[in-house]
């Protein structure tokens, strides 16, 4: 079949088996001459290999690249050059106020109306069969890009592509490659991409690019595994530019909306352990405590059959937009409480939310997340509930109900990198992190507001025990009242005998010695 074709079959495989039998009817599954290692290197599963531990981490880098293809898009249409760092904004705050009017970059600041329409721009969608690994698209009318320049783009590993970009997220130049660990059983990843028209340079083609990437294992003579790309003749396969049918449609239909340019990402069978369930559920809520404070909204579509639900699609706007909007059904009076952190010349920012005791029980808002350090809205580290219940916080009996977020967008590059790991999803024992956690445990434990609650919730519970006797103490009283024989028993007691016999026993009066005697062994 035809490129077109070709891209149009693989978009619509929702499963392994699928996409492997369409490029063996090709020719192209066994053929070593039509792939080339991802990154140019062909021990490039040092660095793919280590990237996030848990599958939703690895995802998220998805629409982290397609918020930075946005800006980036937006950049370009006012003509001004993204490594111009006099002229472009200096955060994505900046960005997303420049760029989309979103007043602060906050989307709290969006009436439901304009984040639905920011959101139709950046997709998250699932398809396959209920119950099992969904394959997951990601889509957005960014920036795109031309199919010659894939290999310095999305195929690209260690370069310095957004490096000066202060007003995006991605820097490290990883590709979002975490998430080919989940993808099934040969970790099939697929790209699509076209350009903008409106930024198209002069040397750039119009055409529609595409190639998928898959996990080779380790040979004769290799000792690792090696991530491929599909590229027949040792170019990406492309296409004429013309909108595609490929977006989704009103549920239960997948495909049917246009899109006319930006990217297109499948990932196949993504092991999503724990998150199989309607995506604009479980997995919407996990990612809005992973990107806490986004700073452009995402449009969550579950096109899975089978599922009773109340919506099929969702606008994710983060946990701190969810928490500000519930705020009166879910957070204790008096909070969130924020203020200023400075560690070793840092600055920081803190905001300790309490949950009152239906949403603790519900965990919507967190998992067993304590402590969530973020940059540019994305959290880049997180600390267990465990935190706590160290000794010098001393929170542990309402260490269900916190929930810190730290602001540390602020960081210094230098910050920055002693700060956090390049897979965001750990933080390194260093310095700088000893100490700001350690103020952060003076902070919590000192807290007026936090002891106060904890005070109050040991109170409630003894309150409630004590009303929970009430009844028992009743049916007693009941009881004796109409039972003389009880009353007696109960009221004066049983006489029992004394279970240790000493009658006939003497006693001598005791004369004790002011020095002790002493123990002489018979034997050494």
């Amino acid at each position: 079949m035809d490129s077109k074709n070709l891209s149009l079959a693989l978009i619509g495989a929702d499963n392994t088996d699928k996409v492997v039998e369409i490029l063996k009817n090709e020719g192209l599954w066994d053929s070593p001459k039509d792939w080339k290692p991802y990154g140019g290197e062909e021990g490039n599963y040092s660095v793919i290999g280590n990237q996030q531990a848990c599958p939703e981490n690895a995802f998220l880098e998805n629409p982290i690249n397609s918020t930075d293809a946005m800006f980036t898009r937006e950049c370009k249409r006012l003509g001004i050059d993204p490594n111009d760092q006099n002229l472009t904004p200096r955060s994505m705050r900046e960005a997303s106020e420049k760029f989309f009017g979103i007043q602060d970059g906050q989307v709290t600041n969006l009436s439901f109306k304009e984040r639905r329409l920011l959101a139709e721009d950046i997709g998250i969608m699932a398809k396959g069969v209920r119950g099992k690994n969904p394959t997951l698209s990601v889509f957005d009318r960014g920036e795109g890009q031309s199919p010659t320049n894939f290999e310095d783009t999305f195929l690209s590993l260690a370069k310095t592509n957004k490096i000066k970009q202060l007003f995006v997220q991605g820097k490290m130049n990883q590709g979002s490659t975490g998430c080919l660990r989940f993808c099934g059983e040969h970790h099939l990843k697929f790209i699509l991409s076209r350009k903008d028209p409106k930024i198209l340079a002069s040397n750039e083609s119009d055409e529609w690019g595409f190639t998928l990437v898959r996990k080779e294992p380790p040979s004769k003579g290799n000792r690792s595994s090696v991530y491929t790309y599909l590229a027949p003749g040792g170019k990406i396969l492309s296409f004429p530019g013309q909108a595609l049918s490929i977006l989704p449609t009103k549920y239960p239909k997948t495909f049917g909306e246009d899109l006319e340019w930006g990217t297109f990402i499948q990932l196949y069978d993504y092991e999503l352990a724990g998150y199989k369930t309607n995506i604009c559920l479980d997995l919407a809520d996990r990612l809005s405590a992973l990107m806490p404070n986004p700073p452009y909204p995402y449009r969550f579509y579950e096109r899975r059959t089978g599922y009773q639900a109340h919506t099929y699609e969702r606008t994710m706007i983060g946990l701190t937009a969810r928490l500000e909007e519930d705020r009166s059904k879910n957070v204790e009076p008096g909070f969130p409480v924020t203020g200023p952190m400075k560690v070793l010349g840092e600055k920081l920012c803190y905001k300790i939310y309490a949950l009152n005791r239906s949403a603790t029980k519900k965990r919507r808002y967190k998992k067993n997340e304590g402590v969530i350090f973020s940059y540019n809205g994305q959290s880049h580290g997180i600390e267990l509930e465990s935190f706590f219940t160290r000794k010098n916080v001393n929170m542990s009996y309402i260490k269900d109900s916190i929930l810190v977020l730290v602001d540390c967008s602020h960081l210094s590059a230098a910050g920055f990198e002693d700060m956090f790991m390049p897979s965001r999803d750990r933080m390194p024992d260093t310095e700088l992190v000893r100490a700001v956690k350690a103020q952060l445990e003076t902070i919590i434990s000192g807290h007026p507001a936090l002891r106060k609650l904890r005070e109050e919730r040991k109170r409630q519970d003894v309150d409630a025990q004590l009303d929970n006797a009430k009844p028992l103490k009743e049916i007693y009283e009941k009881l004796i009242k109409q039972s003389p024989t009880l009353a007696k028993v109960m009221l004066k007691g049983f006489k029992l005998s004394n279970p240790f016999d000493v009658t006939g026993s003497t006693t001598k009066d005791f004369n004790g010695k002011k020095y002790p005697s002493y123990f002489r062994l018979i034997k050494r």
